[in-house]
């Protein structure tokens, strides 16, 4: 099965720093036909294990190898695939200054939409699957990454991306 790994909070502000021709090693120890896809951490890869698994293996050998405690989000292609065909940003006429983010949530997590910052820079409008669709708002010129928001809201760890990211790795 192929299977996708977002890694949260890597590469950030130079926190656990990992070069992707290190995690497509160390990921090569485990799975079979590994891709990554820029710097934020989404590896692409097959195994025969269920999701569980491969995220308990991906998480001990990050943290063996590397010793970074970093969250990992399995999803497998089909359902990027479904949140893709879902797209509820088709809807949604975005300005220049609004940016589109899926935020990839633990199983079972119940978020009851709309939801918004208090300044509104940060929307959650819509979710499916486990994942929560969200738009960023500049105000004054800056924009927000609404990882922090939903994190804090819903009291769990999450990681997003933008949604060209999970278009192009659904392609990969």
């Amino acid at each position: 099965m192929k299977y996708i790994a977002f890694l949260r909070g890597i590469n950030v502000s130079g926190q656990k720093l990992i070069k992707m021709e290190v995690l497509r090693e160390i990921f090569s120890a485990k799975f079979k036909n590994v891709k990554t896809y820029i710097q934020s951490g989404n590896v692409v890869f097959e195994s025969n294990e269920n999701a569980d698994s491969v995220k308990e293996k991906s998480q001990n050998i990050i943290k063996k190898k590397l010793g970074h405690d970093v969250g990992v989000f399995i999803r497998t292609i089909s359902q990027i695939e479904e949140i893709i065909r879902k797209n509820p940003f088709k809807k949604k006429k975005l300005s220049e200054d609004e940016t589109a983010y899926v935020t990839l949530l633990p199983k079972n997590t119940k978020i009851k939409t709309p939801m918004k910052s208090k300044n509104g820079d940060v929307e959650v409008f819509a979710s499916a699957d486990d994942a929560a669709f969200c738009i960023s708002r500049k105000i004054n010129g800056k924009g927000s990454f609404p990882n922090g928001f939903i994190e804090k809201e819903l009291k769990i760890r999450a990681t997003t991306r933008n949604w060209n990211t999970i278009e192009n790795i659904s392609k990969m």
